[in-house]
């Protein structure tokens, strides 16, 4: 099994959400608004990463949703006539999200294996999840915790980090983005 690692890492901010991500990671997708949209990150080859955000409505049940995600990849899997491994227990050792409640982790195995990171972030009221994406033979075991524990979330009416390639910068409170492409 090979170490997935990398020298050169970015910033990456979308509606006040911000990770550290390798710099080869480039956005292959983005969809959404402040209260509900998503972002996937695209190496040469795969999906690396994706990042979703629902808006709450004070609603701070994580494990609710988890359970529904799983069933519908145990429904997908079937369909697909696939094999399924979810870890529902996986603990990742240095996670650290003092901002985050309930903080869920845990990892699921098809055609890759997707390490998934579900949150409650009270200062935003949304329901956050990262899922990092690696083959069966990478070992992401050094990424994980650089891209989760880098997690950042802001207030929504406050002002705003964004950072996409190697541009960053803060919009002030009350700015929307009207449209990108």
């Amino acid at each position: 099994m090979k170490n997935l690692t990398f020298t050169n890492w970015l910033p990456f901010a979308w509606q006040g959400i911000q990770l550290q991500i390798p710099a080869d990671w480039n956005p292959g997708k983005i969809t959404g608004e402040p209260n509900n949209g998503g972002v996937r990150l695209d190496d040469a080859q795969i999906v690396r990463l994706e990042l979703e955000w629902k808006d709450a409505r004070g609603d701070d049940r994580v494990e609710q949703i988890v359970d529904r995600y799983i069933e519908g990849l145990a429904k997908n899997a079937e369909k697909q006539k696939s094999k399924l491994k979810v870890e529902r227990s996986a603990e990742l050792n240095g996670l650290d999200l003092p901002q985050m409640q309930n903080v869920t982790f845990f990892n699921w195995q098809s055609n890759f294996i997707v390490y998934t990171l579900a949150c409650y972030s009270p200062i935003s009221d949304r329901l956050l999840f990262v899922r990092i994406m690696g083959r069966h033979d990478e070992n992401l075991e050094e990424i994980l915790p650089r891209i989760l524990n880098s997690l950042i979330d802001t207030d929504p009416k406050g002002p705003q980090s964004w950072a996409l390639y190697d541009m960053a910068c803060t919009s002030p409170a009350g700015y929307q983005l009207e449209s990108f492409e």
